[in-house]
């Protein structure tokens, strides 16, 4: 039996372990009086406007965030464990670990938003940063400079296993579903244990009717729907409507990559029968022909399969025999 090697990403991780160690709240200024008063979240202060009839006067406080960090030990022994328990549950012999450095590629693509700009102003833990530290030290952890973790678990994991290992990713990223042939173990559904990506895979609508997939057909979905979490979008530049039924609808009937990868196509050919100008988030101008902006919106949705991979969507298409 091969060695099973976990592959894991440590920003997930450390996040989570630091978030845990923080108390947090916001303190209201009613600015008219000054009177301030602490809330655990903004949905128990509008809850109370709401009450009392005073939701329309919400323009009169002002919220700020609170943050009170317990010791860093307290983090420090909740990533641990959290590593242990990993580990343990895929039965693993060896970790691998990765998070990220400097630098990512996609931050400098000409997309109309940069890649990730909606985060700009997300709240992180007080001990985010020391957290980080100490798993990079504590777990000699590769630092990713110029592109995600989230790439190097990939290609590292395929690499594992054209050497004859048993790597297994832990991750809750929808994204790793994308993967023929990896395995996937993730902590927030542990009842699932370690599953295999299948080749091509499938879509479904779950009990919430949202729509779900594994496989290389996910990754099809991926690159017709973009990512909100990670701010792209393919018809940003068209302003088409287009939704995840949308995308759900043109490839549920597919039956393998080439008929799916040809639906991402046509659909974009769609989208952009002409070469098309726009203003990119860097304030430049650009024209690009649906082949460009095809090439474009698959460098945000696919992971590299190797370290060195450029993620050209025509050599990539090519190997499947899709018409351009």
């Amino acid at each position: 039996m091969s060695k099973r090697i976990a592959i894991i990403d440590l920003d997930t991780p450390c996040f989570a372990a630091s978030a845990v160690a923080e108390k947090r709240s916001i303190l209201v200024t009613h600015k008219p009086s000054n009177i301030q008063k602490q809330f655990n979240t903004r949905t128990d202060f509008k809850s109370l406007l709401k009450s009392k009839n005073k939701l329309d006067r919400l323009e009169e406080y002002e919220i700020v965030d609170h943050q009170e960090p317990e010791p860093i030990e307290n983090a420090c022994y909740t990533l641990k464990r959290m590593i242990e328990n990993y580990q343990e549950a895929i039965g693993a012999e060896e970790a691998m670990f990765f998070i990220s450095g400097k630098g990512n590629f996609r931050d400098d693509l000409d997309l109309p938003n940069k890649y990730k700009s909606n985060r700009t102003d997300m709240i992180r833990p007080l001990l985010l940063q020391d957290v980080r530290k100490f798993a990079t030290l504590k777990y000699r952890a590769t630092v990713t400079n110029g592109y995600e973790p989230d790439d190097a678990i990939i290609f590292t994991a395929y690499d594992l296993k054209r050497r004859g290992y048993e790597p297994v990713i832990i991750s809750i990223d929808k994204d790793s579903l994308a993967y023929s042939g990896l395995l996937l173990y993730n902590q927030d559904k542990p009842e699932k244990g370690v599953i295999e990506i299948p080749n091509f895979g499938s879509l479904w609508i779950d009990d919430k009717n949202k729509v779900r997939g594994i496989g290389f057909i996910w990754y099809c979905f991926q690159h017709l729907l973009g990512d909100k979490t990670d701010f792209f979008c393919p018809t940003d530049i068209c302003n088409i409507k287009f939704g995840e039924k949308s995308a759900y609808n043109l490839l549920k009937d597919c039956k393998n990559e080439t008929e799916a990868l040809q639906v991402v196509v046509d659909q974009f050919k769609k989208w952009y029968p002409e070469a098309t100008t726009y203003i990119a988030w860097n304030g430049k101008e650009y024209t690009k022909n649906y082949v460009e902006l095809l090439d474009l919106y698959f460098k945000c949705c696919r992971m590299k399969s190797h370290e060195f991979d450029e993620l050209d969507f025509v050599e990539f298409v090519d190997q499947y025999g899709v018409k351009l």
